[in-house]
């Protein structure tokens, strides 16, 4: 940090506008700042996001508890997600071997995926004979998002927390394809899970995706 003041005071004083010089001095450091106030503002959201959906499975579950009702049964279960902050919230992805707890929100737009791991096949639904995808950043601070992803290994658990059920998912499987390689969201007549994130060449370019499968164990 000295050093980074030290050449600031010699650029002022030696820039022949002072003006320019500050403009030039603030612009800079928004640039190095914002990236991480935005990632601590959504790091929040996220946290938010976690404890509304907690809060709103405890009820769930303390109003099914009171409940007699006899509850039907289909080979298809549908999760019903919850709006948290604009976001629909299905669940939470839970993966202990990387110290992961994120919340699964539908649909993979930016947005949802800074908050949280996106829904990449809306129509389909965790626990059923179906391939579940699930895409997250690989993002640059350690341990956000998938960032940590690359570290699993076979036989790790994935757990999928619904406001009614969980899911747990044995990995089988992880490789990398290219990123136009749309085989791997194709459905299946296997329970299954796909993890997908990007994976960085030599000039740190995201043209690959990691993939990450598993099989459902209950």
């Amino acid at each position: 940090m000295k050093i980074l003041f030290s050449a600031l005071y010699l650029f002022l004083k030696n820039m022949g506008s002072r003006k320019i010089a500050t403009i030039c001095i603030l612009n800079g450091l928004i640039l190095i700042l914002y990236p991480s106030v935005e990632d601590r503002v959504f790091q929040k959201k996220q946290a938010e996001v976690l404890k509304q959906w907690e809060d709103d499975k405890q009820i769930t579950n303390q109003i099914d508890n009171l409940s007699t009702t006899a509850q039907p049964t289909s080979s298809t279960k549908k999760e019903i997600p919850v709006m948290i902050d604009g976001h629909e919230v299905v669940g939470v992805i839970s993966i202990d071997n990387i110290d992961l707890q994120s919340p699964i929100i539908n649909g993979s737009e930016e947005q949802s995926l800074k908050v949280g791991i996106g829904v990449v096949e809306p129509d389909r639904s965790p626990g059923n004979v179906n391939n579940y995808v699930l895409a997250g950043h690989n993002s640059a601070t350690y341990g956000k998002h998938f960032n940590r992803l690359n570290e699993l290994e076979v036989n790790d658990r994935i757990i999928i927390k619904t406001i009614n059920s969980d899911y747990i998912y044995k990995v089988t499987s992880i490789f990398v394809v290219d990123q136009d390689n749309l085989s791997v969201l194709e459905n299946s007549n296997l329970a299954e899970i796909t993890l997908i994130t990007c994976e960085y060449d030599r000039r740190k370019k995201p043209i690959y995706r990691l993939i990450v499968k598993g099989t459902l164990v209950t």
